[in-house]
């Protein structure tokens, strides 16, 4: 096989695989910063579970639910920043009331 045929068809066939390569890795990216953004989310869900874990008991026995200021602050937080900027700020506050003896302050 002679000529710009063969040439054409070797061409079409590397450019076809190239745009294939980089939709399979742009997908894996993605799929990467999904998940990344599922985990964020999780944690994030969790906080305002635990925090707010005393009012349905409240609730039915009729009294005032006592959340403590710090955790106000925490879910203030995460509620006004919805990104991961959030989530770095509220850990910070919750950093800040913990008892110094808890916090792992070794070099790494």
């Amino acid at each position: 096989m002679t000529g710009q045929w063969p040439a054409l068809l070797v061409t079409g066939a590397a450019l076809t695989l190239v745009v294939l390569l980089a939709l399979l890795c742009d997908a894996r990216r993605h799929a990467r910063h999904e998940h990344g953004e599922n985990l964020r989310l999780r944690a994030r869900l969790a906080t305002f579970t635990r925090i707010l874990a005393p009012l349905p008991e409240a609730v039915r026995a009729d009294r005032a639910a006592v959340i403590p200021p710090h955790d106000l602050v925490v879910l203030a937080l995460l509620i006004e920043q919805e990104g991961p900027d959030g989530d770095e700020i509220a850990g910070l506050e919750r950093l800040l009331h913990q008892p110094p003896d808890t916090l792992d302050i070794r070099d790494k």
